[in-house]
């Protein structure tokens, strides 16, 4: 689940979340929190005007480009569903090239948009959330992450099953948090690493798929 419950405390001077000095919390929730600041000084201002004090009720959009660039992938996977719990009644605009962040969109939430010389078009992705995380990098990004290499077809119908399985493990794991899904997911990561020539664009995707289970 989602945490929206955080211990936020001044003391002489500092101020503390869950007991942990500001300056001491990680740089992802240092740009989370940086993020909110900003959104509820500009939300907080749009309040005033609404004569709302509760500002999750506050309708409102938001406008976020490349918003993975603030995050670790770890903070990346938790980003969508953190600002729908905190403002459920503002709408997001988020422009972004994290298959991280597009598996965590729901149905009807994710597009992609093409240029054709000066025209812009826009294809919905269906419901990403229910694909294999594997299956993002591909039909939003373009990154064949299941096309297989190896010469021999079983090697090759093996390593694919191996990319399935390892991201399944991975989308579980960030999910439950279950230690077993963790070791059994970084078992198939060494398993399938020898596989994959240092620029293949497949290692950069399970190497970002990796940072999960950290």
């Amino acid at each position: 689940g989602v945490v929206t419950d955080f211990n936020v405390q001044f003391d002489d001077g500092k101020l503390y979340i869950d007991s942990v000095p500001i300056d001491k919390l990680s740089t992802g929730f240092v740009s989370i929190i940086k993020l909110f600041q900003e959104m509820i000084g500009a939300i907080g201002g749009w309040a005033g005007f609404a004569d709302e004090k509760d500002l999750s009720q506050v309708d409102g959009i938001v406008f976020i480009d490349e918003i993975e660039s603030h995050f670790h992938p770890k903070w990346q996977y938790r980003i969508i569903s953190l600002l729908k719990a905190f403002f459920p009644k503002t709408t997001f605009y988020i422009a972004t090239h994290s298959p991280l962040i597009v598996s965590t969109t729901d149905e009807g939430e994710a597009y992609e948009l093409v240029r054709k010389g000066n025209k812009v078009t826009a294809h919905q992705l269906g419901n990403p959330r229910e694909w294999y995380l594997a299956d993002v990098f591909t039909g939003a990004f373009h990154i064949d992450f299941l096309q297989s290499t190896v010469t021999s077809e079983n090697d090759g119908s093996h390593l694919i099953q191996k990319l399935k399985d390892f991201s399944t493990k991975v989308k579980e794991y960030a999910n439950t948090k279950d230690d077993r899904l963790k070791q059994e997911a970084n078992i198939l990561y060494q398993q399938i690493l020898p596989s994959l020539a240092k620029d293949d664009p497949r290692r950069r995707a399970l190497d970002s798929l990796r940072t999960l289970l950290e």
